[in-house]
């Protein structure tokens, strides 16, 4: 889980740092696909009751626009 949401972040300045629109949107995909895994992480998270719903809702909450 760490991995992916470090990846998020990563991938959205590796596009930046290219300075091309298509890498940079090719670059946010990317990031959008780690966003999906850390979701499905926290589902897990709380299937597995690693937290506590409300964290894990919270925490979802924040993740999608």
């Amino acid at each position: 889980m760490r991995r992916a949401a470090i990846s998020i972040s990563n991938n959205i300045a590796e596009g930046h740092g290219r300075w091309h629109f298509q890498e940079n949107m090719r670059f946010c995909r990317i990031s959008r696909g780690s966003v999906e895994e850390t979701l499905d992480d926290l589902n897990l998270c709380l299937d597995e009751e690693y937290a506590s719903p409300d964290l894990v809702e919270a925490l979802k909450t924040e993740a999608t626009p």
